[in-house]
């Protein structure tokens, strides 16, 4: 007889919608914004919504050099079924720095008010939008390196919480 644990999130359970793993090339050019996104960017496809925990899985390989857009960048777009609170988690296997980003429909900024609750270096880094994501409207789930060693390779899970107001 084989014993099998299980652990239950007994606040609030959460179900698996769907998990995608990236596909190179998804490396955007952080410059030219919403316009050239869409055909860099990785399409899931639809979203669960909310009571489903979507998974972004991928890796991101470090260069030495400090700062945004000198390490491996990876760009999910991402659409909504119905207005929701986006609660993300990035965690990773290295001691590299990496982050993440919510950026917004229009111009291919932050979405507003966006709030990444951890602290620097933090890992996991965890957040809630504070402004509520639209329908129809695409938004890009932005993972990057920011610091680590010369060719180590992070490997990375986000995971996409949908939250009704």
């Amino acid at each position: 007889i084989t014993e099998v644990s299980v652990e239950v999130d007994t606040i609030q359970p959460k179900m698996i919608g769907w998990t995608y793993a990236e596909q190179e090339s998804n490396n955007p050019d952080y410059d030219a914004k919403n316009d050239l996104w869409a055909a860099a960017a990785n399409d899931p496809g639809a979203t669960s919504g909310p009571g489903f925990v979507d998974i972004l899985t991928g890796t991101i390989e470090m260069t030495g050099a400090a700062g945004y857009g000198e390490h491996d960048e990876d760009l999910f777009m991402i659409t909504v079924p119905s207005e929701v609170y986006l609660s993300i988690i990035l965690d990773w296997d290295s001691a590299d720095d990496i982050d993440y980003y919510v950026l917004g429909p229009r111009d291919g900024d932050p979405v507003s008010d966006y709030e990444d609750d951890s602290d620097y270096y933090a890992q996991p880094e965890f957040g809630v939008t504070r402004e509520l994501l639209l329908p129809g409207e695409t938004y890009y789930i932005w993972v990057a390196g920011y610091a680590g060693s010369d060719g180590s390779i992070a490997t990375y899970t986000v995971e996409l919480e949908y939250l009704s107001p």
